[in-house]
């Protein structure tokens, strides 16, 4: 509820009023989206990561604030104030105890993170519970971790993978264990990093073969040297159909006569962007899932039969682009470019996971009791999730807490230590532009300093707002407080259910405002109890807080101001910081990210959507800033989805 207010005789309001309305109003949510990250680093999303596109949510939204506003209405109309300033207090006591925590967390744990003195890393590779190799300029670099130390061994020089090249990961079997191989689709080349040996070899491929897997000293049988065998995968299309071939390049004779020397054919169902695999050895055997567009291939590398190809699932149905891949147990779990998590077991999807932002990388982990199976999902939006589960998948926990003090773009996170370690003893290792930082959880855990620093500045700002209730004050704490509500709803919150709780609650303001009016009683005393649930704006800079607004008797007498509901800024507002939490940002409109696009569009359709409600509110009335706000904000979402699609 949005409110002009004059004086009796009082000309037209000066610049500076309206230009400080609208500045303060921006102001707060750009504040939330400064908030966002740091909201999202220390877990305050209210339904986790996949409850945040769950549209009954924005309902049980909707109706709580339906309740209460019944509850204050009924309180007021009872002429009793005191408790109506008590619950104000207490909601405004927790909005700044809440928007400080992240903030303390953040500084106080800025400077638990080490870097790691090594040349810039251009890529980094998970080897196993202790190990992680770092590719940099001068070859690659092994950071091993065990009872919390780090350790760095460098390998011979090998073939760097330059900075910003693209890079495809697969998997290498050698022995019973398993490591990574690096293919650059920039050169075709191929490095295969063989840990044993701490060396690596290269393969140079054509533009039309996608590495599966190598081989390195195949299980069982003595090639007589250190020989690498690779399996690759070839696309074509021919007469509108999709084919794909399974061949071998061997290092020589026993390698042909142990997979056999033809191609394996496959349909496929549409065409082919982009292939991962990922191997997993079971009774005494290897298998390799091969994804290979929208088709699921198991190979089965066994050292006493040729090659054998078995297509599991045709037309394997998913949202966005495969980027990431890891196995553990009976369970394979795959993640997209739109935040999808797919949990699999032999071509079946098991579980459905969506989350923020696009899945960077996926680290099986161990350790963490109870689970048999446990993933570290890392994404776009540097939210660090824990899958764990049996047979089944759930999101057990955000581990966004490891990250705290760390900002940037996160590309890389590991957890490192041996099988005996607790979590204490575990090393925490992140990679950012280029650079490597560690840190032990034990560390970054700041126990209740947060809370502690944020209960007492909450504390002070009350107190200071009923001692000297000024109406610099009043906003003062509705800008801290508001773009705290912005950032835990923006990021609790998907679009889509955003959409729906401001279509809701667009009609009940002007219901309320226009129809049955309760919302300006509930206004009035708002302003009586000097609670910052409404923004005030002067005309005057010596201006005094009135003793109410005046709407209840008609009064203007003492009306000198503008004066906006908290609330037309944080409903809005919310859908700003979603849309740039949650659409996508590896995709491009008008040469930015889409989701920076988007949030964008959204702010310039709230700030027509406030041109026009300031000169309606000129005319002196009260007006209901709902409608014109949220429908400025969806009209710029609407308009950034019809641009990106065109």
């Amino acid at each position: 509820m949005s409110d002009k207010s004059k004086g009796e005789g009082a000309g037209p309001f000066p610049l500076y009023s309206l230009l400080s309305m609208v500045g303060v109003y921006f102001l707060i949510i750009l504040l939330a989206l400064f908030l966002s990250p740091l909201f999202l680093r220390s877990g305050f999303q209210a339904f986790g990561e996949e409850g945040a596109f769950e549209v009954r949510w924005a309902i049980c939204y909707v109706v709580a604030f339906l309740l209460l506003s019944l509850l204050l209405l009924y309180i007021v109309r009872k002429r009793r104030k005191r408790p109506v300033k008590y619950v104000l207090i207490l909601s405004l006591w927790l909005g700044l105890f809440y928007t400080f925590i992240p903030l303390y967390s953040a500084v106080l744990s800025s400077g638990q993170w080490e870097p790691l003195r090594v040349p810039e890393v251009a890529h980094s590779m998970y080897l196993s519970e202790e190990d992680v190799l770092l590719l940099t300029e001068e070859g690659p670099l092994e950071m091993r971790a065990h009872g919390g130390v780090v350790e760095i061994i460098r390998w011979p020089y090998v073939y760097p993978v330059e900075k910003g090249d693209e890079v495809v990961q697969i998997p290498v079997i050698y022995g019973c264990e398993e490591s990574r191989a690096v293919y650059t689709p920039s050169d075709g080349r191929l490095r295969v990093y063989d840990p044993r040996e701490g060396h690596s070899t290269l393969f140079h491929l054509t533009p039309e073969q996608l590495p599966v897997a190598a081989i390195s000293t195949p299980p069982g049988m003595d090639t007589g040297g250190e020989g690498v065998t690779l399996i690759f995968f070839t696309y074509q299309e021919y007469d509108g159909r999709y084919y794909g071939f399974f061949d071998i390049t061997p290092p020589g004779f026993f390698s042909w006569s142990l997979y056999g020397n033809l191609p394996h054919v496959v349909n496929l169902s549409g065409p082919l962007e982009r292939s991962l695999s990922t191997a997993y050895f079971s009774g005494g055997e290897w298998f390799i899932e091969v994804y290979a567009g929208e088709d699921l291939f198991l190979l089965n590398v066994s050292s006493h039969t040729p090659l054998q190809v078995t297509k599991l699932k045709a037309g394997l149905s998913l949202e966005g682009c495969p980027t990431a891949i890891a196995h553990q147990g009976n369970i394979t779990v795959l993640g997209t470019d739109k935040g999808r998590i797919y949990a699999l077991e032999r071509g079946i999807i098991k579980k459905k996971i969506r989350l923020a932002g696009e899945v960077k990388e996926i680290v099986p982990t161990r350790k963490f009791e109870g689970y048999s199976q446990s993933f570290l999902v890392l994404t776009a939006r540097g939210s660090l999730t824990l899958l764990a589960g049996e047979r089944d998948l759930e999101v057990v926990y955000p581990m966004n807490t490891l990250l705290q003090g760390l900002r940037g773009d996160i590309e890389r996170v590991y957890l490192l230590g041996e099988k005996e370690d607790d979590l204490k003893e575990m090393v925490v290792v992140a990679v950012k532009g280029g650079e490597v930082f560690y840190s032990s959880p034990v560390t970054v855990t700041l126990g209740y300093y947060p809370q502690m620093f944020s209960l007492l500045s909450a504390s002070i700002l009350i107190v200071l707002l009923r001692s000297w209730p000024r109406w610099w004050t009043l906003d003062l704490v509705g800008v801290l407080a508001g773009a705290g509500l912005i950032s835990i709803l923006g990021i609790s919150l998907a679009p889509l259910p955003l959409v729906v709780l401001l279509l809701a609650l667009a009609v009940y303001d002007a219901v309320a405002v226009y129809k049955t009016k309760h919302m300006l009683e509930l206004a009035e005393s708002a302003v009586e109890s000097r609670m910052p649930v409404m923004l005030v704006f002067p005309k005057r800079r010596r201006f005094k807080m009135p003793k109410g607004l005046g709407f209840r008797k008609g009064e203007g007498r003492r009306r000198e101001a503008f004066f906006m509901g908290l609330g037309d800024v944080v409903i809005p507002g919310t859908l700003v910081v979603s849309s740039y939490v949650y659409l996508p940002q590896n995709q491009m409109t008008a040469g930015v990210p889409f989701n920076l696009f988007a949030s964008l569009l959204i702010i310039t359709g709230l700030a027509l959507a406030h041109a026009i409600l300031i000169i309606v509110l000129l005319r002196g009335k009260p007006q209901a800033g709902l409608p014109y706000l949220n429908g400025g904000a969806l009209a710029g979402l609407a308009a950034a989805y019809i641009i990106h699609i065109l």
